[in-house]
């Protein structure tokens, strides 16, 4: 959306020299809104064992006192629901949230948890309050309470080892995915149902023979316990920490609520769903009515998630809705490690075997995520734990259980990778050992041998874990070939020998996984509008976040156009009304659509250019075919058909029947015809990409959308073209279990360590990333999803470690939360590799032509295993105490045993 003070060449301008990028940068004044702004400032919790029994406003001095607090009993008294934004937790799990703010005479839920808004006039006496408040925090009144009503938190280990008995409390989040095939009696989720475990009894969802198949399931997991460390058996324990997605902007943001309309500014990956939450407002604090909600977003600052239903947007809205006028509510650094949302910590074991003759057998894993107060996203984050726990591995048998546990910290959520970083540390690591230690054989050949191969073919497809075939395109062989023919790879003991000489400790570890991009239930929309003169206007519900969208979209409109194109990102409009009008029509009509359909959802860094482009493509191609090639025929007189047409389209425009025709011209031809000129398309990703047929009058369109609408502007409502033959891939397995993913990348990292003992530090040397990405849209974005990916890993690997006092210590900032810095990976010797895609594309032959897969999260989930392999090797493989098994990795932690190149 452009703000209403600049014109679109303005902002263009302010945008390049990075005046107007992020919330920050925006200031009322640049809405339309007046100067005049008020400033917000959060007071929150400091114990979780203490009663909060007010706020003591004399503690602040004279000139520094807010002229509105809001406090819960505000929301309250004013009709507002607490629990606005909080998710609701799965089935299954009965903890959560209560509310935003803690009220008065209750214990706080979480550390950080909100207690009081204080709203300031001015920039001015924010500030100096702002300051004040920091360095002093008695305005804040609680009381002892008895031990007995507090809420115990065990140690990590503890619950850990609990949950390896399945032992935990009923009340959380919890997932179990047990794969069994030959020479095994055949269960898996797809094939027979989901699985979950109670009151001590397993429980398989089997529409046939659910009795059956719950009782094979509990014997297959009871043989699965009785595996141990032996021979042909690798046990494997590993912890990963805490830390923040360490955003290069705090989150920030503008509200105002006026003439019935509150809108808000802020940079957001989950508009959607915080709209759908926010609706819930549907009056001011006088009692008169909302009409609407209206978010205008704005880019990130890069981190690859945390933005997801993050708690900032609904404390502005709050603030927002008592003000009286626009207001900021705008965190510093450490009000962003106290209040922003976290990656889970981890504690996962495992137990991998192979057969005598060296192929994987079996494999026992259990996971504790570490969760905050709120479920937030944790359950997905969870769910795709599970889901990779194995890698990229053809176990013959498997049982995966994973649970987040509930503490009293900020809030964690989604971030890069979701929870597959953890879990690929310990399975990666895990595979290494079972290779060097019992095998004694070459650990990437290894890996090469043992791993999944797709097939268009369901029948001749290996399965993932849930039991799902491999249909579409994974290059999960390729990555582990590109690895063992790497000189780095080849010629590691040598270099290892070259730096024993030093005094030096070199190693080469390699790592590798399969990633899912997408839910495997993503509804996708698109609109893109021809303007009057010639250029494009391009909607999308993503957003940027460091992954490059806006210029990829931009990109792929100019490819397609020949011609400029503006991209407005995160957006409601046109999709909010064509959305419901796709929703209507379906209902009335009692149209088999898939569960979703049609909704909208968050943007995520791995979905840019297989879905979001994709659903462009459909969208451009819609309104080439119904609109601009129309025109054009009646502008020129020309009988061509399509094909021939767009085969004289040039940047000038279209070269036909001896003269050009510029887009600008077809343009007003659209408008001289009364039609529309912004066509909006919708696609639907499980298992395989929607399809349909469109007509309108002698027009008749097939592609791989499965609704096509055209409007007059973003704000006018859309005209839905009744789809046709509508075609969904199959959601669901014989289990009758929604099909977990289907869409993979494949993707590992070759990484060289030097261990300098004397003077204590661990260095990354050189580094190859080897990624099945397919074909780069902008080349120069994918690099640089390659190098912060692997700058991001190292980061998780050796340096990051939130103290968990953040949410208490007024001073936390990057002087402790420790981050890599230039001298840390600029020698860095980087080579990317990316593996080619089929002639069919990322999916095959019978699905839609797309040469594009997400690769913003496998380009850094492997890193810390390939880190910790390589210390390994660097180590001289002397047992299995040479792998590290916590993160971050530090040289006090490494087990020494001889000199180096021993």
């Amino acid at each position: 959306m452009i703000p209403l003070k600049w014109t679109k060449a303005d902002l263009r301008y302010a945008k390049i020299t990075g005046a107007k990028v992020f919330a920050s940068d925006y200031r009322s004044g640049d809405l339309g809104w007046g100067d005049t702004c008020a400033h917000a400032f959060i007071i929150r919790a400091t114990f979780v064992t203490k009663r909060f029994t007010g706020i003591d406003l004399t503690r602040i001095s004279a000139e520094n006192q807010p002229y509105r607090i809001v406090t819960a009993h505000d929301i309250l008294q004013a009709g507002y629901d607490l629990a606005i934004g909080l998710m609701s937790p799965p089935r299954g799990a009965t903890w959560k949230v209560t509310g935003q703010f803690c009220r008065v005479g209750e214990i706080p839920e979480f550390l950080s948890q909100p207690l009081a808004i204080l709203i300031y006039d001015d920039f001015l006496t924010f500030q100096r309050a702002a300051q004040e408040l920091r360095e002093e925090r008695g305005i804040v009144r609680y009381a002892d309470v008895p031990p007995d009503a507090l809420l115990p938190e065990k140690p990590l280990d503890q619950m850990l080892a609990e949950w390896r008995g399945l032992v935990v409390d009923a009340s959380l989040a919890k997932q179990h995915i047990l794969w069994s095939a030959a020479p095994y009696r055949p269960s898996s989720q797809f094939g027979n149902g989901s699985l979950s475990y109670a009151g001590g009894q397993w429980s398989r969802a089997d529409p046939a023979y659910p009795a059956e198949e719950s009782a094979a399931a509990g014997a297959i997991y009871a043989e699965l316990t009785q595996l141990k460390a032996d021979a042909l058996t690798v046990e494997t324990t590993t912890t990963t920490q805490q830390v923040d997605p360490a955003f290069l902007e705090p989150e920030c943001g503008l509200g105002r609520l006026e003439d019935g309309v509150m809108t808000l500014l802020t940079g957001t990956q989950s508009a959607t769903g915080e709209r759908r939450a926010l609706a819930a407002i549907t009056k001011d604090p006088s009692g008169a009515p909302i009409r609407g909600i209206e978010i205008m977003g704005a880019d990130l600052g890069g981190g690859f998630g945390g933005r997801d239903m993050s708690p900032h947007i609904f404390q502005l809205a709050f603030a927002a809705l008592f003000a009286g006028k626009p207001v900021r509510l705008a965190y510093d650094r450490f009000e962003q490690f106290q209040a922003g949302l976290k990656r889970h910590g981890s504690a996962v074991h495992s137990l991998i075997s192979v057969t005598a003759d060296g192929h994987l057998d079996r494999a026992l894993v259990h996971f504790v995520f570490e969760g905050g107060a709120e479920i937030n996203l944790s359950n997905p984050v969870m769910q795709l734990g599970a889901l990779h726990a194995t890698s990229f591995y053809k176990f013959r048998q498997a049982s995966v259980n994973g649970v987040v546990t509930r503490r009293a910290v900020p809030v964690v959520g989604s971030m890069r990778g979701f929870g597959i970083p953890q879990v690929n540390f310990n399975i990666e690591t895990a595979v290494d050992k079972l290779a060097v230690l019992r095998l004694k054989s070459d650990p990437v050949g290894f890996r090469r041998d043992q791993v999944l191969r797709h097939d268009p073919d369901p029948v001749k497809a290996d399965c993932d874990i849930a039991g799902t075939p491999l249909r579409f395109h994974v290059a999960n062989a390729e990555v582990c070939e590109r690895a063992l023919a790497h000189p780095l790879w080849r010629d590691r003991a040598a270099a290892r020998q070259a730096a024993a000489r030093r005094g030096i400790y070199r190693g080469v570890g390699f790592a590798g996984c399969m990633q899912a991009y997408g839910t495997s239930g993503d509804p996708q929309f698109a609109a893109v509008q021809l303007e009057r003169d010639g250029s494009v206007t391009i909607w999308s519900e993503t957003v940027d976040m460091g992954q490059g969208a806006r210029q990829t979209l931009a990109a792929v409109a100019k490819g397609l156009f020949h011609s400029a194109a503006q991209v407005r990102l995160g957006t409601a409009e046109p999709f909010a009304v064509f959305s419901a009008q796709m929703l209507d029509h379906a209902r009335v009509n009692a149209l088999p659509v898939p569960d979703n359909w049609g909704s909208r959802s968050s943007a995520s860094a791995s979905k840019t250019a297989f879905f979001h482009v994709h659903v462009l493509r459909e969208a451009a191609a819609a309104l080439l075919r119904f609109r601009m090639l129309p025109a054009l025929r009646d502008l020129v007189g020309s009988v061509q058909d399509d094909a021939a047409l767009i085969a004289c389209w040039t940047e000038r425009g279209f070269g036909v029947e001896g003269r050009v025709v510029t887009l600008a011209e077809i343009a007003r031809a659209i408008d001289d015809a009364g039609k529309e000129r912004l066509a909006i398309a919708h696609g639907f990703f499980a298992n395989g990409w929607s399809r349909a047929r469109f007509v309108e009058g002698t027009v008749e369109h097939r592609c791989f959308a499965d609704a096509i609408g055209f409007a007059r502007n973003d704000g006018s409502p859309p005209t839905l073209i009744a789809p046709l033959d509508m075609v969904f891939a199959e959601q669901k397995g014989p289990g009758k279990a929604r099909i977990s993913r289907s869409g993979y990348a494949a993707g590992g990292h070759l990484i060289a360590v030097e261990i300098d003992r004397q003077a204590g530090t661990i260095l990354v040397t050189d580094a190859v990333a080897i990624v099945d990405a397919g074909e780069p849209i902008i080349a120069a974005i994918f690099d640089g999803q390659v190098e912060g990916g692997l700058q991001m890993g190292i980061a998780h690997a050796l340096f990051e470690e939130l103290p968990r006092e953040s949410a208490l210590d007024r001073y936390v900032n990057f002087d402790r939360y420790i981050m890599p810095r230039a001298s840390d990976v600029g020698a860095i010797g980087l080579e990317q590799i990316n593996v080619p895609l089929p002639p069919d594309g990322a999916l095959n032959a019978q699905d839609a032509y797309i040469r594009h897969k997400g690769a913003g999260e496998i380009t850094m989930t492997t890193v810390a295993a390939a880190i910790a392999n390589a210390i390994a090797h660097a180590l001289g493989h002397h047992g299995e105490t040479a792998w590290p098994s916590r993160l971050p990795i530090r040289i006090a932690n490494l087990h020494f045993v001889g000199a180096p190149g021993a």
